[in-house]
């Protein structure tokens, strides 16, 4: 007993470790990076990790002289909700490894295991669905710090209405018939990996296109690299369309300030209202366009200056083994999209249950240490490697897609708004890969059939690989014919 409160101590404080430093160290740098997804400046005001956004300054009658101090209710929530995901998964491993180096006692790593998976169970399926809507509801009084008072009944509703309609869902996701009476963790976990396998691949789908299109020559368009001419010239043009947005806003302020000035009479006004109205209507009109050239321009020099700026840092030594990394990785895209094609239309399955789908990577990668006699290892050895390499490559797939995928999605939202909702799916999604790689890891580990190995809780590995190759190959084509539309019209 006393082995097993001690080893319950060691985990809790790897648990308490995990936590702080995730929120001391990684979210330092992930959740401005995040915020820089979502656009704005920041403005540091202490050591707490907090920040002010700068964000544009309304004009209407109802502009405020000074802005109001930021919320940090959601900020403080996604951090929060982030490294309890982040430290759980890692505990998870970490239970793993010490269960196939025989540290702690039995049963404190079961129980630990099942607490571990239970939290992330209901971070995924309750909690995380819970705080989008207490971030989307949440508001503070302009007048008081406390929150406004809310009908309770319309508040209930806003925040179960995501957690019911999840569960609802959840509890409808078909599952494989061979695991189709499972009950309880292993049957939540087995929903969450249909679920978390046709999320995945779809991500995989949208960054594998992505990368492909960026790196090969075959389907990226050479473009000229801008020079600082060309980037002096794109600023000059701006500044000029911005000070003709200026000079028409004065123009259209003057026109309000003259309209109502005490000094002019009721039927100068009105004689004012007949003749002016068209003029009135067509400044607005050219007001309108001009703003909207102006936004287009800006973005176009900032395309400009990035352009640039990636030139410049491709000729140094870091941005040639970058580019070096990224024409790799492409390459592997590429054969990833051409293995799931190759799945779908002629899928070869081995005849044990635990096996995966033969993708072309693993075939590759057992053909080539097969020329390599001195290399002693068993072709199975060979393709549960390529299974776990696949898998961290798919990992940095569905990392570079997210961050474009959501920079734009977001950008519609408050800034700070935006990282934490970023953060809390960040949060998800990795529970749910987290899930799909404890799954496939059990094709890695010997097989036990004691009551104690912690692999026991899992369902038992069935194959998703179509559900993966399906919705992956639909992402690309969606992404694909979106890039070729985005080349077309800015050519």
């Amino acid at each position: 007993m006393g082995g097993l409160v001690l080893d319950s101590v060691i985990v809790c404080l790897l648990r308490i470790t995990l936590f702080f430093g995730c929120q001391k160290y990684l979210l330092r740098t992930l959740y401005h990076d995040l915020l820089d997804a979502t656009g704005g400046e920041v403005i540091d005001i202490g050591d707490e990790g907090e920040e002010l956004v700068e964000l544009p300054q309304h004009t209407g009658a109802n502009a405020k002289p000074e802005r109001e101090p930021r919320d940090h209710f959601h900020s403080t929530l996604a951090r929060a909700t982030f490294s309890t995901c982040f430290g759980e998964s890692i505990t998870l491993f970490a239970l793993l490894m010490f269960q196939g180096l025989d540290i702690l006692d039995v049963g404190s790593r079961m129980a630990n295991w099942k607490f571990s998976l239970a939290v992330i169970l209901l971070n995924i399926t309750i909690f995380i669905p819970y705080s989008f809507s207490l971030v989307l509801t949440y508001r503070r009084s302009a007048n008081d710090s406390r929150p406004q008072r809310r009908s309770f009944a319309i508040r209930c509703i806003l925040t179960v209405l995501p957690v019911s309609f999840f569960l609802f869902i959840l509890s409808y996701v078909p599952l494989p018939s061979s695991i189709s009476e499972t009950s309880g963790i292993s049957g939540v976990v087995s929903r969450l990996t249909v679920i978390g396998t046709v999320i995945l691949g779809l991500l995989s789908g949208f960054g594998s296109i992505n990368n492909a299109w960026d790196y090969l020559p075959i389907l990226s368009q050479s473009q000229k690299v801008p020079t600082d001419n060309d980037v002096s010239t794109a600023e000059q043009a701006l500044a000029r369309v911005r000070k003709d947005l200026a000079d028409r806003r004065a123009d259209q302020h003057r026109r309000g300030s003259s309209h109502n000035s005490p000094g002019v009479g009721w039927l100068s006004k009105v004689a004012v209202n007949f003749r002016g109205g068209s003029e009135s209507s067509a400044l607005a009109l050219e007001l309108q366009g001009l703003e909207a050239l102006e936004y287009q321009m800006s973005k176009g020099l900032d395309v400009l200056k990035e352009r640039r700026e990636n030139a410049r840092f491709a000729t140094t030594l870091k941005g040639r083994i970058f580019s070096i990394m990224g024409h790799g990785f492409a390459i592997y895209c590429v054969f990833r999209i051409i293995s799931s094609v190759a799945n779908l239309v002629g899928p070869v399955r081995s005849n044990d249950s635990t096996s995966t789908s033969s993708d072309m990577v693993t075939q590759l990668l057992v053909y080539g240490v097969s020329l390599f006699p001195s290399i002693n290892l068993q072709k199975e050895e060979v393709a549960s490697v390529a299974r776990q390499v696949s898998l961290v490559l798919i990992g940095a797939i569905i990392l570079s897609s997210l961050r474009q995928l959501m920079s734009g999605v977001l950008r519609v939202t408050n800034r700070n708004l935006g990282a934490s909702m970023m953060l809390l799916l960040l949060a998800q999604i990795m529970g749910i890969y987290l899930l799909s790689t404890l799954i496939q890891l059990r094709t890695s580990f010997p097989s036990s059939d004691t009551e104690e190995n912690l692999f026991k809780t899992l369902p038992e590995y069935v194959v998703f690989g179509g559900s993966f190759d399906g919705s992956f190959l639909v992402a690309v084509v969606l992404s694909g014919f979106a890039r070729w539309v985005d080349d077309k019209i800015n050519k």
